[in-house]
């Protein structure tokens, strides 16, 4: 009798453990910004995106952005179809707005944006740049071991012909 309540409270309290398990990582992908993309391609009026990646990028190599931020965030795109603008937002953990807007004018194939301080664009691809980040390696690894704090995010509008701006789709910017 004693082996039947022990063996019966054992498989239940390994249950609840593993249900306790799989409710932690399964919010990591539904919590607002920690792992959250929306699928890809996103189709727009006159544009579609069929890649989006955010990234983390050392600021050692770039001087400018060594006095703002050790590291600072950065989203690669690939556009097609006609004329169009992009504009480009990036979201601290907080999901408040960090660094400035970039827009991207879209024509004939390519990426027509010239001499953006925070963008560079070649052919179909552009990379877009936040000159907000973290301020050290410390706050930045803080950043990707802290579990309860969703991940920065860049979210991608399409301007429309009437000026109006229609959401495309947002991307976590990954450590």
């Amino acid at each position: 009798m004693t082996e039947k309540i022990t063996l019966s409270a054992f498989a239940f309290i390994l249950l609840a453990a593993l249900l306790a398990y799989g409710s932690v990582f399964s919010s990591w992908a539904t919590y607002e910004g920690r792992s959250l993309t929306k699928n890809l391609p996103w189709h727009g009026a006159a544009l579609t995106i069929d890649r989006a990646e955010g990234r983390w990028v050392d600021a050692r190599d770039d001087e400018r952005k060594a006095l703002r931020a050790a590291w600072y965030p950065a989203l690669r795109l690939r556009a097609s179809g006609g004329e169009g603008s992009l504009l480009v937002r990036f979201s601290d953990a907080r999901g408040k707005f960090a660094g400035d807007a970039v827009n991207l004018q879209f024509s004939e194939g390519r990426f027509t944006t010239r001499d953006a301080v925070n963008a560079a664009c070649e052919g179909n691809e552009a990379t877009v740049t936040c000159e907000a980040g973290f301020s050290s390696g410390d706050d930045f690894r803080r950043h990707v071991l802290q579990e309860s704090e969703p991940y920065w995010t860049a979210t991608v509008w399409e301007r429309l012909a009437d000026g109006s701006l229609r959401p495309l789709g947002r991307v976590t910017v990954n450590p």
